[in-house]
């Protein structure tokens, strides 16, 4: 079995050299290590996979993303759905299935339908990280169409 590093891994292709490569969500990174040196037993240096570690931490990840009722007024008639992302996620939404979530949410105060306003909010959930936040939360706010019932 070869050493693994969260979704990476460590193989030998065709020729018998060492390959460093990587996959998430569809994505993949494959680093050819032919001219990098190993230790004894043909294992890789720690240099090597920091180094390799380093470069798919920057590279992020595509992570498919649920937006989630999270505040809302019935009497103004808006909704806000939020979703939370690592610092070096991101996130795929479905803006589809987030309009569909504020439409039944509205539905069921008795409006017809659900729009978004445009844009979005972004905070800091946990201050950390490279760039001062290592995870953030997106609402994004809807309003309510029709006449209430």
């Amino acid at each position: 079995m070869p050493p693994v590093i969260g979704d990476a891994v460590i193989i030998k292709n065709f020729r018998g050299s060492p390959v460093f490569a990587w996959g998430c969500y569809g994505k993949a990174i494959i680093i050819q290590m032919d001219n990098i040196s190993t230790m004894p037993q043909g294992k890789p240096m720690k240099i090597k996979t920091l180094l390799c570690a380093s470069l798919l931490a920057l590279t992020g990840c595509a992570t498919p993303t649920t937006l989630v009722p999270t505040d809302g007024s019935r009497a103004d008639g808006t909704i806000e759905l939020s979703y939370e992302h690592g610092e070096f996620e991101k996130p795929v939404i479905d803006l589809e299935q987030a309009r569909q979530s504020a439409k039944e949410r509205c539905k069921a105060w008795g409006y017809d339908d659900a729009e978004a306003f445009g844009g979005q909010r972004t905070s800091c959930a946990m201050p950390g990280g490279f760039a001062g936040c290592a995870r953030y939360i997106v609402t994004v706010r809807y309003q309510c169409l029709g006449n209430l019932s």
